[in-house]
């Protein structure tokens, strides 16, 4: 049965998630200072670059998941958690993002390739770059009791996933 302190304490959750959420915009805003994103996806109805740009939400909304996984030790002490792992994911999502535009594909502008010449393939790359590096950050640790089942493995049949 739904009580109004379990219906009050989803809407805490669901607010902190949100406000992680928008922690990330003003993150990757701050990051790509240059582009307009209101213009890039409505005026110049840039596809490369909405490409790019799902999936670095997508990455966001994996990485802020990792924020909230595991049991519960009360709201204050999640709050605390989601508080900190969501910063430090958000911060680790957008240091890939650099680390991908400076050092892996330093060879061209990404910037260039997806705002200007609007290469899809480019936006592919990034976004699923973002993908990929919400998924390694949403792994959870052995420490948050994460557990499932996978019979296929060797030894123990309990090992820890998301």
């Amino acid at each position: 049965m739904i009580t109004l302190d379990n219906a009050l304490t989803a809407l805490v959750y669901l607010l902190a998630c949100l406000v992680l959420f928008v922690l990330g915009k003003f993150a990757y805003q701050l990051l790509h200072k240059k582009i307009n994103v209101q213009d890039e996806l409505t005026g110049q109805d840039n596809f490369a670059f909405a490409v790019s740009h799902v999936g670095y939400y997508t990455g966001l909304v994996l990485s802020v998941t990792s924020a909230i996984l595991g049991p519960s030790g009360g709201l204050e002490y999640d709050l605390i958690d989601m508080g900190i792992y969501g910063v430090l994911a958000i911060v680790l999502l957008n240091l890939s993002i650099l680390i991908n535009d400076k050092v892996i594909l330093y060879k061209f502008s990404v910037y260039e390739e997806i705002i200007r010449d609007r290469n899809v393939g480019t936006g592919v790359i990034e976004g699923a770059n973002a993908i990929g590096t919400g998924l390694i950050i949403l792994e959870p640790s052995p420490a948050k009791g994460v557990r499932c089942s996978q019979p296929w493995s060797s030894g123990s049949s309990d090992k820890y996933c998301w």
